[in-house]
């Protein structure tokens, strides 16, 4: 199975992560803004986060004292430094795969992607031309080119 970042189909997988980035991006800073979702919702979470860290505490929080306050600005900094390695690297998935083009008599017969740490690709359905059959693929350079006789 191939990963999702090798989808580079119209519609697939990584024209929709960037489609949809911004708008979730808006969402996602709403949440973890001052007076944004975590801290609408503090009061109505904080008695039961409170009372749950009596029944299971944290096991790396040795202090005595327990601070919700403190667990929630801990969540929101995460979630932020998330957002910004996102932003650093999102565009960073266009280098980490190699466009593979299979062209036949001048045409582009088919498109595919794969990883380029080297990892097996899936390659496409066989490929047709009337009047030959396909006799498998082969290595040459270390790239894959298709041989039809």
């Amino acid at each position: 199975m191939k990963p999702l970042f090798t989808d580079r189909t119209a519609g697939g997988f990584l024209e929709e992560v960037h489609k949809q980035r911004t708008e979730l991006r808006k969402t996602a800073e709403y949440v973890v803004s001052d007076g944004g979702l975590i801290d609408q919702y503090y009061e109505e979470t904080k008695l039961s986060a409170e009372n749950d860290h009596v029944i299971n505490p944290d096991e790396e929080d040795t202090s005595p004292e327990y601070s919700y306050q403190e667990k929630t600005e801990t969540l929101k900094t995460w979630l932020k430094n998330r957002l910004a390695w996102l932003d650093a690297n999102i565009n960073s998935i266009d280098d980490m795969v190699h466009t593979i083009t299979y062209v036949i008599d001048g045409e582009i017969a088919a498109k595919d992607y794969c990883q380029k740490d080297g990892t097996v690709m899936v390659l496409p359905l066989e490929p047709r031309k009337e009047g030959y059959a396909f006799m498998g693929w082969k290595m040459m350079r270390a790239i894959r080119w298709n041989s039809i006789s």
